[in-house]
């Protein structure tokens, strides 16, 4: 039997379609752009993608468009290829994110009557896909937009309390949107030192209501991407929106982060503390550490980075993130219980809290606050 090249390019088509709708849908769920996502729920997305365009095309080849054979072999074709992929997420220990699996169940369920349905109907199925697409682009394109670095500005809002009614004024767009949360700000001679949760800092001028931020070439010692890389996760913490809940990795790498940033001026002379995780890849376990950097004021804003920085105070014990010893629970690494908060008492008297990490002897054992071998959970 030969077969015509108007229904392949007619399914070309559909599959085309559904598959730029399916590429849309992470950035409306997120409200975030692409590369903003975490690296499992990326691969989860791909994983998903390709294993719907490969079943397309194993109905394509394989399943002759109008024979009678046809829909059971396309049914059997497009599951059967498909659930491979779905196993390969669940080998991978990786969650398929529900709001793309299940429009890419359903484009899946529609691949075997397309085979068999007569032309005009998918004519009108492609017609309304194209009319969908246009819609969720248009959508996240706007998304997109909202999302590219623009100027500063400043937007104020009003928040009740029980007394008063404040006015807030937040400053946006001042710096590049930080990695994750955390860091610190403080006093640096005439200007402001703004640590971020990714290790960057700032010098911000400030006057009135305009900020100008000058990024700084040192940045604070904290591996993170080696910590990501160690258990395949993201440097990157996922994006808030509605519906946001945590993405749940076995390990959730984001957290890793600085704590705390303070500076001691002294003359022309500077030095900046900085509290942190540090994780040690040959013993395979992360402590926290306070690292602190000296230079000249006036050449600050020069210096190259990452800048020598010195180690002043190292928590223990050092914390492994699985086997003897770890955190038990749903997720072995508390990184946002790292406390870390400083404070000089004079030039010589530094205080730093440290959180306990979550081993507080239910989910973690021992309870470190309560151990007085160890540094968590004191101050």
């Amino acid at each position: 039997m030969r077969i015509s090249r108007r229904p392949l390019l007619l399914q070309f088509a559909w599959h085309a379609l559904a598959i730029l709708i399916f590429l849309c849908l992470p950035l409306l769920k997120w409200k975030a752009p692409w590369w903003q996502l975490p690296r499992h729920e990326l691969i989860a997305v791909v994983v998903l993608i390709v294993g719907y365009a490969a079943a397309a095309l194993a109905v394509m080849v394989f399943a002759r468009a109008g024979t009678q054979r046809a829909f059971g072999r396309a049914m059997a074709l497009a599951f059967g290829i498909f659930g491979l992929f779905l196993l390969l997420l669940l080998f991978k220990h990786i969650d398929a994110p529900g709001y793309l699996l299940l429009p890419v169940f359903l484009a899946i369920a529609v691949l075997a009557p397309l085979v068999v349905i007569p032309r005009v109907v998918q004519l009108g199925g492609i017609a309304v896909l194209a009319v969908a697409l246009l819609a969720v682009a248009a959508l996240g394109g706007k998304v997109a937009l909202s999302h590219r670095p623009g100027a500063a500005q400043v937007i104020a809002i009003d928040i009740k309390t029980a007394f008063y009614v404040l006015r807030v004024r937040s400053h946006e767009g001042v710096i590049a949107h930080p990695a994750t949360r955390g860091g610190g700000l403080d006093r640096l001679d005439d200007r402001l030192l703004l640590g971020t949760g990714d290790g960057h800092l700032y010098a911000l001028r400030v006057a009135g209501d305009d900020i100008t931020a000058h990024p700084l070439q040192i940045r604070v010692p904290a591996n993170r991407e080696e910590f990501a890389n160690a258990f395949q996760g993201s440097a990157t913490a996922p994006p808030p929106g509605n519906g946001w809940k945590e993405l749940a990795p076995e390990v959730q790498t984001w957290r890793f982060r600085v704590a705390d940033v303070i500076a001691h001026s002294d003359g022309d002379d500077v030095r900046i503390f900085a509290s942190h995780h540090f994780w040690k890849q040959r013993e395979k376990c992360f402590v926290v550490r306070v690292s602190e950097i000296q230079a000249r004021l006036s050449e600050l804003e020069r210096l190259p980075g990452p800048g020598t920085w010195r180690t002043i105070f190292e928590s223990h014990p050092c914390l492994p993130v699985f086997g003897e010893g770890a955190m038990r629970g749903k997720n072995p690494f508390r990184g946002e219980e790292i406390g870390g908060r400083l404070m000089l008492l004079d030039a010589n008297t530094l205080l730093l809290s440290q959180g306990e990490q979550g081993f507080s002897g239910i989910e973690g054992s021992p309870a470190y606050a309560q151990d007085p071998q160890a540094t968590y959970g004191k101050t």
